[in-house]
Parts: C-alpha cells; sequence; structure tokens
C-alpha cells in the first residue's frame, strides 16, 4: 500500500491497491514530480487504523522534547523514527532574503554567508537559514556540501544536482578542498608560523561545544601571524584547517592561548575582559566586539564538471573591516598580508588566484 500526505494539511491516509498502478502511471506522465505539489507517496510497511488522529511533526516535535532520551529509550526512538518519516512530506520553507553569490554555473554555487544564521534549519518547518535562502534565489533545494558555524562568516559550497554534490562529497572525504579563513585574535602569538595538532572530542558537560580530549578526533590546524596591536594586544591571523572538525580553530586558537575575538563559546573573559572597554562609550564601536570574528576567507576545490581547480575569495562583513581599522591591522586586500604568505610554502599556495 501507499501513504499519502497532503503537505499542506499533514494528514494521512491510505491510497487502495487497485489505485497503485494508476497513480504510478501519473507520476510517470509527469516531467516533474514538483508539477504535484498536493501529494507525495512513499511505501509504508504497516497501514494507519481508521479513525486515528494524524499528528503533524511540529507536535511530534513538542512532544519528543518532553520526554528523557536515558528513560523513555523505546518511546524515544519510535518518535524520532515517527518524525524522520513524516518530515520528508514537508515541503522546506522559502525565504526571499538577498543572497550574495559569489559564483554560480550550471552545476555549483558559492555563496558569501552573512554571520547571524545558520547553513540549514533544525527541523523543517522552521526558515531563516541560508538553505531557506537559496531555496527562494533558485527556486529548488540545492545540496549543501559543508557547513560553517552560525557565528562564523565567509564561503559556503552548494551543489545544484545530485552528480556535483558527490563529486564534491568525494573531495571533503580525500581532503582535496583547501579553506582558508581570517581570525581577529586576544592576545600577540611568540611565531609568527605555528600548528596546533591536538584532538578534538565532545565535550560532555556542554553538548553543543567540543573540547580537547586524547579520545577525540584527530585534528590539525596551521596559523599565519599577519599582523598585531601591541597596545590593545590583539591579533589578525590567518588560519588554514588541514582537518574538519566542529569548532576546530577556535578550539586549536583557544588551545593555543589566543582566544577569537567574540566567541563567547571558548573565550576567556578573565583574561581578555578588558580590551574592548575603551571603546564601549562608542555604541558602533562597541558592537564590533560582540561577535565572533573568524571569516572563511578563501575556498578552493575542483570544478565536479570539469576537474579544473577553482579558487575563491570573499571579504567579510563590514564590522569585522570595522574592528580592524580601530585595531589598526590590516584588511584582507593589504599586500603585507601576502607578504607574510608567501614566506610560507603551505600559505604562499594561495597566492596564485584568479
Amino acid at each position: 500500500m501507499y501513504l499519502c500526505y497532503d503537505t499542506n494539511v499533514l494528514s494521512a491516509y491510505v491510497v487502495p491497491v487497485v489505485l497503485r498502478k494508476q497513480y504510478s502511471l501519473l507520476n510517470r506522465k509527469c516531467s516533474h514530480r514538483k508539477q504535484l505539489p498536493s501529494f507525495r507517496s512513499i511505501r509504508c510497511v504497516a497501514e494507519k487504523p481508521s479513525g486515528e488522529k494524524s499528528t503533524s511533526a511540529k507536535e511530534l516535535v513538542e512532544k519528543l522534547k518532553s520526554l528523557d532520551p536515558q528513560k523513555d529509550v523505546k518511546l524515544y526512538q519510535q518518535l524520532k523514527r515517527r518524525i524522520r518519516h513524516i518530515s520528508k512530506a514537508i515541503p522546506l520553507q522559502v525565504d526571499n532574503e538577498p543572497v550574495s553569490v559569489i559564483y554560480e554555473d550550471d552545476h555549483i554555487l558559492v555563496v558569501n554567508k552573512p554571520s547571524g544564521i545558520s547553513i540549514s534549519p533544525r527541523h523543517r518547518f522552521l526558515g531563516g537559514t541560508l538553505l531557506n535562502r537559496l531555496i527562494g534565489y533558485l527556486g529548488y533545494t540545492p545540496h549543501v556540501c559543508h557547513r560553517l558555524d552560525m557565528e562564523t562568516s565567509g564561503l559556503v559550497l552548494f551543489a545544484k544536482h545530485p552528480t556535483s554534490a558527490r563529486k564534491i562529497h568525494q573531495q571533503f572525504c580525500s581532503h582535496q578542498v583547501e579553506k582558508l579563513y581570517l581570525a581577529i585574535v586576544y592576545g600577540i602569538p611568540q611565531q609568527t608560523y605555528f600548528q596546533v595538532c591536538a584532538p578534538i572530542g565532545v565535550d560532555p558537560e556542554r553538548k553543543i561545544s567540543r573540547k580537547i580530549s586524547n579520545n577525540g578526533k584527530e585534528a590539525l590546524s596551521q596559523f599565519l601571524l599577519a599582523s598585531s596591536c601591541k597596545e590593545l594586544n590583539c591579533s589578525l591571523v590567518i588560519a588554514m584547517p588541514l582537518t574538519g572538525r566542529t569548532h576546530q580553530l577556535r578550539i586549536h586558537l583557544h588551545y593555543a592561548g589566543h582566544p577569537i575575538i567574540g566567541d563567547l563559546l571558548y573565550q576567556d573573559t578573565s583574561k581578555y575582559g578588558n580590551q574592548k572597554l575603551c571603546h564601549m562609550n562608542n555604541e558602533s564601536r562597541a558592537d564590533c566586539w560582540k561577535h565572533l570574528k573568524l571569516h572563511a576567507w578563501k575556498l578552493r576545490f575542483n570544478h565536479p564538471l570539469t576537474g579544473r581547480k577553482q579558487t575563491y575569495e570573499a571579504l567579510p562583513e563590514q564590522d569585522f573591516i570595522q574592528l580592524l581599522d580601530i585595531l589598526r591591522l590590516p584588511s584582507p586586500r593589504d599586500r603585507i598580508l601576502s607578504t607574510q604568505m608567501s614566506l610560507y610554502p603551505s600559505f604562499s599556495k594561495w597566492l596564485d588566484i584568479v
């Protein structure tokens, strides 16, 4: 049998076995499934009892939040499976907010993500993310190839069809995709070039954060000091992650003694809380210190169709540039960054940007 969902009211009912062939034939005649927006069919193992009231995914999520996953293990897992089952019939919301497109063709889309928004929604009935904006921009849902933290700005890569998504995913798995970040940090590193090799695992005390752990996954990051402000004890650092762990650069910089400005999750406020006090009387300047100063600056990968190496660059947001001006640090287009990068082979390879 088939369960059909009306995506407008999320109700479910059984299609008689006799109508299977007719419904299947109707689907084949359509050039694309989106021409049938009101119904989507999925194969079902058990028949829904007659008279049972259908429940929306949103109601199930609220019920799931009220459960203790350790005490109600079986019910908790059942609800998660049911939510996943129902949510496939829920179309993602469309947002018409503007999108900063760096590059676009028939296969890929490179976007400059603003800070403060997530890549994709936690639940399908929620909006306000970059993916929802791209649905409004493209008219369909692209494939998410990788992610940035909500507070991090910068380049994000999307694939427009499954073939491109699969090829790009293979590049990420083989570490062929390269990324370069800009970070404004507290303190002045003693060495111009340094690297941090420390495994990262889940923090059992805070589920949303990570920490250095011997039982964690291997993580390696390279850092280059671009410039520093001795007066306010801050620096501009170029960061290159060689692995892709959650919060990797934020954790490694904190571990090295130089937490990123605006990082409320890993920042040592007792040690670096006084740097911004001299600017608190100016509201616009005070706002510059509040947000995470981490920007995905450059992105390099092989194009999924041509195989040619592609390199893209995106400038940071206005508050990032404003804080650089306050600290009298060079902008991303300043020659001093290129000069510093040319001295170290792992960073000099980024200087051949077209």
